[in-house]
């Protein structure tokens, strides 16, 4: 791991259960009888969306279950599933939370946190024969079976399959929020994100993302690239800042150079959101988020490359623009 990368995990955390004035007024009274853990959802299509974008980039993958608990008579979103991996081979860190209120049901046994790992070939072969128009998918563990994770199915027709997979052993990971300190957060469409990474994909295999903000072009993203078959390629987007109130209208300049083999190991969670926001800081690792149809956040913490000379023509051209502007 860089050490660029192991600044920003350490930013990055599971949420927690330790917030002030909570009081925990969970009921296991509508657990079912002898489960430890029993989730259900009718956004089947969403899982299993997020189980496909999940198999490309993981050999198993750890959940962290938090029971519900309640601050100001709603269910706080420290209840929820996270899931906190990363990927040491392409130095990709990835933080999902799917919070327990978007549920249909969400019910765990006791106050403690659980910890499942799952293999995800095996998860994701299952996962591949449920339907899409599937009613519902139930996950379970039972108390007389803990080394087993549970999940029903209940089809269109009302028909219903139980599988069982086996519940290995992984680290626990243990990182703080992602979302402190950067210098600019701005949100574009997914599908354009996707349309320009792809096929860049098969020319090139380093990107630069470029963030500039001046008066008369604010909030404007590049994303370009050179190699021996394309020896440049720029595309820009405009975006739409989600700190307005933080950074106002300057001129700023924010570049980083990525692989894009690890950049395109998560543009499937571009199916399932609309929207892609970046969290990014100069010479740092960016934040690459999407919203998980409501259910809740998927992030990737992508550390940078080292720039080349082309990095730095790009980078100069960008601020004599800037710099013409004033």
């Amino acid at each position: 791991m860089t050490e660029q990368t192991h600044e920003v995990l350490e930013k990055v955390s599971p949420i927690t259960n330790n917030e002030e004035n909570i009081q925990n007024q969970q009921s296991n009274s509508k657990i079912t009888p002898g489960y430890l853990l029993e989730i259900s959802t009718t956004k089947v299509s969403i899982i299993l969306k997020l189980i496909d974008a999940l198999k490309d980039v993981f050999k198993d993958i750890t959940l962290r279950i938090i029971p519900k608990v309640y601050k100001n008579g709603k269910i706080s979103d420290n209840s929820a599933i996270s899931i906190i991996e990363f990927n040491k081979i392409v130095e990709l860190f990835i933080k999902i939370v799917l919070y327990a209120k978007e549920f249909d049901k969400y019910e765990v046994k006791g106050n403690s946190e659980i910890f499942l790992s799952l293999d995800m070939l095996c998860l994701s072969k299952i996962f591949k024969s449920i339907p899409a128009t599937a009613k519902s998918i139930t996950f379970f563990v039972e108390e007389k079976n803990p080394s087993k994770f549970g999940i029903t199915i209940v089809s269109d027709h009302n028909d219903i399959r139980t599988v069982k997979l086996n519940i290995i052993n992984s680290n626990i990971h243990n990182y703080s929020n992602p979302h402190a300190k950067y210098s600019a957060i701005i949100t574009i469409p997914s599908n354009k994100f996707n349309n320009i990474i792809k096929p860049m994909s098969t020319y090139t295999d380093i990107l630069r993302i470029t963030y500039t903000n001046t008066a008369t072009t604010p909030h404007i993203i590049q994303i370009s690239c050179n190699s021996d078959i394309i020896p440049e390629d720029t595309h820009t987007i405009h975006g739409l800042s989600s700190n307005n109130e933080d950074v106002p209208i300057q001129n700023i300049l924010i570049s980083g150079t990525f692989d894009i083999k690890v950049i395109c190991s998560f543009l499937k969670f571009g199916l399932i959101s609309p929207n892609l926001t970046i969290y990014m800081r100069h010479d740092d690792a960016y934040i690459f988020e999407y919203n998980v149809a409501n259910l809740g956040l998927a992030s990737f913490v992508v550390s940078q490359k080292h720039k080349t000379s082309i990095d730095d023509q790009i980078e100069d051209n960008i601020q004599i623009e800037s710099d013409d502007e004033m």
